[in-house]
């Protein structure tokens, strides 16, 4: 059985099941069912071979390998039978693409609520967020001035929050934590420019220290690193 391979693997790299779910972000319950072989009581198929290459991946086998056992597995462990009749195969059809199509739906569902939820009138920390300026065609024979800066409408400022700035000169991806509890993970583009609040402070985590600039609390940072470095910041700095 594939969950039996997995989970002999598993011991014989010591690894805590709940330690590879926090990991891999997959529910305990569902990494539970795959050693045990009750793929039941996973929603979906779709999901089961996703979990699977996951998990295999995890413990350094081969995930393809590991999809094909499961699929000679599956098609071992269902019973011959005879074809229904057309009155019993149609709703059984039907149920089983609702059973699998309505996680989806209801995900897809998710995201168009959360998409167009309205962000909330004073946030905190708040956030503004400047949207990507159209590159401007100079004459020919003349040369490109540099574009305006986008300005951007301040957050109020709030003298018991600090005030962070963080302008885009190149495509960058950040992750930010706020307040030791908040998290964002951003890609900025070129021209964005985002500007956040925090009552003790922010520690992020930057893609490509040569394309951002931060401004924290109205003075600016300097020179964070080269282009495609990644580094680690808190502001302010934590004390030696």
């Amino acid at each position: 059985m594939v969950g039996e391979t997995l989970r002999k693997r598993r011991e014989e790299l010591n690894l805590d099941l709940r330690q590879i779910s926090d990991t891999l972000k997959i529910k305990y319950d569902y990494l539970r069912a795959i050693e045990e072989g009750a793929y039941e009581r996973i929603p979906a198929d779709v999901y089961v071979k996703g979990y699977l290459r996951e998990y295999a991946r995890s413990l350094n086998l081969d995930p393809e390998t590991t999809l094909e056992a499961y699929a000679q597995e599956v098609g071992r462990s269902q019973p011959n039978q005879q074809a229904p009749s057309p009155e019993q195969h149609t709703p059984k059809k039907k149920s089983r693409i609702l059973y699998i199509l309505l996680p989806l739906i209801v995900l897809f569902a998710l995201v168009v609520v959360v998409w167009q939820s309205p962000a909330p009138e004073k946030p905190n920390p708040s956030e503004v967020r400047t949207p990507v300026a159209e590159p401007v065609k100079e004459p020919a024979g003349q040369p490109m001035e540099e574009p305006p800066v986008q300005e951007t409408s301040p957050v109020k400022k709030d003298p018991s929050f600090h005030m962070l700035e963080i302008h885009a000169n190149d495509t960058t991806w950040l992750f930010v934590m706020i307040d030791q509890t908040e998290t964002r993970e951003l890609l900025m583009q070129p021209g964005e420019t985002l500007q956040l609040q925090a009552k003790k402070g922010f520690s992020l985590k930057i893609g490509n220290a040569g394309g951002i600039r931060l401004v924290f609390d109205g003075k600016d940072i300097g020179r964070l690193g080269e282009k495609g470095a990644v580094i680690n910041i808190d502001l302010p700095h934590s004390e030696p």
